[in-house]
């Protein structure tokens, strides 16, 4: 399931998620990562609604935002970040947010 051979933490179903197409310059995605190992950091993050979280950093029901992500598999349905994996359900476009773009950024849970 996972892209590369990296450990990665699952980090549970997101159901209800949306693509948010982030509109920055690799440049500045570099800046935002920091510490940018051999993974591309692709100018797009995930917002959804948590159906199961493994790990328990959140509640089912609850409404998040990843990070940028460094892999997507719609067909697939899962994604990864720098350090997560997360299994997709459902189709893109289904989040209670329309894809806001660079104001992503914004949302902190």
């Amino acid at each position: 399931m996972m892209q590369n051979n990296t450990q990665k933490v699952f980090r549970g179903t997101i159901t209800g998620w949306q693509l948010h197409h982030l509109s920055m310059p690799q440049e500045k995605l570099d800046q935002l990562m920091k510490e940018r190992e051999e993974e591309k950091i692709l100018p797009l993050i995930i917002t959804g609604t948590v159906k199961e979280d493994p790990s328990g950093r959140m509640e089912v029901g609850w409404h998040m935002r990843t990070s940028p992500l460094t892999f997507l598999s719609e067909e697939e349905g899962y994604c990864e970040t720098r350090f997560s994996v997360y299994r997709l359900e459902g189709s893109n476009g289904s989040d209670i947010m329309p894809d806001m773009g660079d104001q992503v950024l914004g949302l902190f849970y």
